[in-house]
């Protein structure tokens, strides 16, 4: 019984403690109802009524310095102050009062885009993602889109500069690869082929002058020779020049520097390059130098060969040599010129006026070992040429100007001022003629004049190099006053020589040209206006690196044949120096003077400049530098992927 009690006690006790909780469950359940209602009740009544706005939308969708813009006008005037003067094309209202979208079209005034600015009052300002420009859709988001206005800018403001610019006059069509240089004169060429590249030393013609009146050649001004080399024939690259003879040249005991012939030698494990030249007609000299370039030096401060060496007191002209090294490291100097007896020659003294020498040099090519020997080229006149093709030693001149009328003439198929030449199995002859290959340069261009020429092999090709008048015309000289060409030379597999021709075209680019080096800015095919001068180099030699310089508005430079490869370029360096307080802009143009551009450099100063271009340039073109602004010296460039 008692046990039955206990039982029913402890019943009743769990059921009140049962219905404790279940009240305090349904107070909290109804004081979650409460809070609910509430939240709503704020969200949906009373935050309406204080008119907050919704949390702005990331990405751009408030203006940069944080204007809401509730009005078409606000918008214009945004604009204007932002982008500068805008002109309204039209404007367009959406939606309902109070989530009213205001759109603006509008168009820059400056630039001719066109864009769209938008609003929604309370909720912010953004600038549409669509820009045009002349009818073409300009892509990207806002940062990127206003880096292409920025472009599009720079752009403009450049072409409307470059239109107004008139590419300079040239004194060689860009279509043309002859004359090789027209930045200076140069005249009796000679070939080192050295290190993948031809180097061409020219007599250094220069114009004189009497007032303002410009005077015929003398050739007693001349004491320089000019320096150029290239790895395709096209593009050549300004060297400077060497200051050979005179009172401020290297060869001081000379008054004049003509007809310069080059070789190099290894001598005592050190690779040495030397330079021969005719001091007017009376001797030849020797300068040495470490590279191509120079500087030349004059190791025995004398000359070479003057009218006291041995059987030389004789020669008309004891000028115009010519140098082989050959494959034993011996090597041979072959000099003269020159129609004895005056005004009034013999027939024989004209057709064989024994005037050349030829004589072995010393191991270190600047002594004879030995005494010079004559050789008898008929009816020769001038510019000596050495050459080995197998076992075949070639001698080349230049003919004298009685050829035509000599009652002998016609048996050596000759006329006046060819170049012909002779063969032997021996450096030292004898020589026996074999015929024409050039004709004087009259015959292909007008101007005639004497001829000179050097022949060189390079990758596996036979070139002749001459010289002809073809700039006195346009630059109103006095006359007399050369130029140096490069063309082929048939040179036959059984080492017969055909006669080759003279022309303007020049010879085939041999190579596309690598944009994507550091390019020494006085590296061209031709040019207008502009001129070169040394830089980092010692003005008492004249050679070494150059840079250009004299630019005016709108002189150029073309490079030819320039292969940006299928990625193409995207960037452009220039650097530039001794430009303090110079400005300028280069306009980088393609295939013709009248061609695409596709970017612009512009100058500030000395140091380098990198400019993103106006659009990727892939394939080959060829590249015209022009120029706005002037007082600037550039030293080189170079493209980017």
């Amino acid at each position: 019984m008692e046990e039955k009690e206990n039982r029913d006690n402890v019943r009743v006790a769990d059921e009140a403690k049962r219905a404790k909780t279940l009240k305090i469950v349904d107070r909290v359940l109804m004081i979650a109802v409460l809070l609910t209602v509430a939240v709503l009740f704020m969200v949906y009544f009373i935050v309406p009524l204080f008119n907050l706005p919704p949390e702005p939308k990331k990405n751009r969708s408030t203006s940069p310095d944080g204007i809401e813009l509730d009005s078409a006008e606000a918008l214009v005037a945004y604009a204007e102050e932002h982008y500068g003067k805008a002109e309204l094309l039209s404007t367009q209202e959406t939606g309902s009062d109070e989530f009213r979208h205001r759109e603006c079209v509008l168009r820059d005034v400056a630039h001719g885009f066109t864009y769209t600015l938008s609003s929604y009052p309370g909720v912010g300002f953004w600038l549409d993602t669509v820009w045009y420009y002349e009818g073409t859709r300009i892509k990207g988001d806002y940062e990127e889109r206003y880096a292409e206005w920025q472009q599009e800018d720079f752009k403009m403001k450049n072409k409307e500069l470059f239109a107004g610019i008139t590419p300079a006059a040239t004194l060689k069509n860009p279509t043309d690869n002859n004359p090789l240089m027209v930045q200076r004169l140069g005249a009796d060429p000679y070939a080192l082929v050295y290190d993948g590249r031809v180097y061409i030393y020219m007599t250094g013609d220069v114009i004189e002058t009497l007032g303002s009146k410009q005077l015929a050649n003398s050739y007693q001004k001349i004491n320089t020779i000019n320096v150029i080399s290239s790895d395709d024939l096209v593009n050549w690259t300004d060297h400077g020049s060497i200051r050979a003879a005179g009172y401020t040249g290297a060869a001081k005991w000379g008054g004049n520097s003509w007809a310069p012939a080059a070789a190099c030698k290894e001598i005592d494990g050190k690779m040495q390059f030397f330079l021969y030249f005719a001091n007017s007609g009376n001797g030849i000299g020797v300068l040495r130098a470490d590279n191509p370039w120079g500087p030349f030096e004059d190791p025995i401060g004398k000359a070479l060969i003057n009218r006291d060496t041995p059987n030389c007191a004789n020669v008309t002209w004891l000028f115009d040599p010519a140098v082989l090294v050959d494959e034993d490291g011996s090597a041979y100097l072959y000099v003269g010129g020159g129609v004895p007896g005056g005004n009034q020659p013999t027939a024989d003294q004209i057709e064989h006026p024994g005037t050349a020498r030829m004589v072995k040099l010393g191991d270190d090519m600047i002594s004879l070992d030995g005494d010079p020997i004559a050789i008898d080229p008929p009816f020769l006149f001038e510019d000596s040429g050495i050459n080995r093709i197998g076992d075949t030693y070639y001698y080349s001149y230049c003919s004298n100007f009685n050829v035509d009328g000599h009652a002998n003439a016609g048996s050596y198929k000759l006329h006046n001022g060819q170049i012909c030449y002779m063969t032997s199995d021996s450096p030292y002859g004898p020589f026996t003629y074999q015929g024409a290959i050039l004709k004087n340069p009259g015959e292909y261009f007008g101007p005639g004049g004497n001829n000179h020429h050097c022949i060189f092999e390079f990758n596996g090709k036979y070139y002749i190099t001459y010289h002809s008048q073809i700039l006195d015309k346009p630059l109103g000289t006095g006359g007399g006053y050369r130029c140096t060409h490069i063309d082929e030379l048939p040179v036959n597999e059984d080492g017969t020589i055909s006669m080759g021709k003279g022309t303007r075209k020049g010879v085939a680019q041999l190579k596309y040209f690598n944009p994507y080096t550091e390019v020494n800015a006085a590296t061209m095919r031709t040019m207008a206006g502009i001129d070169t001068k040394l830089f980092g180099g010692d003005w008492r030699y004249g050679t070494g690196e150059m840079v250009v310089t004299a630019i005016d508005e709108g002189d150029w430079i073309n490079v030819g044949g320039v292969d940006f490869g299928a990625t193409g370029a995207a960037k452009f360096t220039a650097t530039f120096t001794d430009s303090e307080g110079a400005s300028g802009v280069i306009a980088i143009r393609l295939d013709s003077l009248d061609g695409e551009d596709v970017g612009y450099v512009e100058v500030n100063g000395n140091g380098k400049v990198t400019a993103e271009l106006l659009k990727p340039v892939t394939g080959v073109h060829d590249i015209f530098f022009i120029f706005a602004g002037s007082g600037y010296n550039w030293r080189s460039w170079q493209f980017e992927q």
